[in-house]
């Protein structure tokens, strides 16, 4: 029997008071068998295994992931992602809430709050992508890179921007052996009348929660779809 484990980030971590009040959250790294972190923005926070479970039932990740030679069943799930976060900011904690987990698959996602806060210039958003895919890289952790997603509250300028990042996002992601670039956009993405011919820049209405950045439940289980189909293509 496959025995898959999901951990949230909330539950892996302790709350360590400072003496003015605040706090810093410490991952809690002990986690057993095949490990796969998800980490990234608010985007990112909803994707995990009751997404998964909901895209396709019967997909085992054992089936993409080396055999064991110990005969490791469980598969554990740890997702990271903070609401609010621009890459850099993932990028400044992926090696405490990716790498140090020492996971055989991270899923990462982000860019989306960049291009809303109009503060980052391409060259620092593949410069961030960068260096989180050379310590996946230099770890033995293989990378799931998933595209900055449709935005229909996104201006068309934004929107062009997005497909230009996008592009230089798949591109370093095509320089490692065995990373995978996922495009999200034949999943939850729509037409925008004033586009581009082929554009798929709006969120499909069906599955948009509301404000045109954010998914639906059944969006975020379309964006675990898309993550699942990458992974066994």
């Amino acid at each position: 029997m496959k025995s898959y484990v999901l951990i949230f980030a909330a539950l892996l971590t302790l709350l360590a008071l400072s003496c003015s009040g605040g706090g810093a959250i410490i991952p809690e790294y002990n986690v057993e068998g095949y490990v796969i972190v998800i980490t990234g923005d608010s985007i990112t926070s909803h994707i995990g295994q009751d997404s998964f479970n909901a895209a396709e039932p019967d997909f085992d990740f054992r089936s993409v992931l080396p055999p064991s030679p110990d005969g490791i069943e469980t598969v554990t799930i740890v997702n990271t992602a903070i609401g609010g976060n621009m890459t850099m900011d993932i990028r400044k904690r992926f090696v405490r809430d990716c790498v140090n987990y020492h996971p055989d698959i991270a899923i990462i996602n982000g860019g989306t709050n960049d291009i809303d806060h109009k503060m980052v210039s391409i060259e620092s958003f593949v410069e961030s992508w960068k260096r989180m895919l050379d310590e996946c890289n230099d770890n033995g952790i293989r990378a799931v890179v998933m595209g900055v997603v449709p935005s229909t509250f996104f201006t068309d300028e934004q929107m062009m921007d997005r497909d230009a990042w996008n592009l230089a996002l798949r591109n370093l992601t095509e320089t490692y052996d065995g990373f995978i670039f996922v495009d999200p956009d034949p999943y939850v993405g729509d037409h925008r009348e004033n586009g581009p011919e082929e554009n798929l820049w709006n969120i499909s209405e069906e599955l948009d929660e509301g404000d045109g950045i954010h998914f639906n439940d059944a969006g975020y289980v379309e964006l675990s779809r898309a993550i699942l189909d990458a992974l066994k293509d």
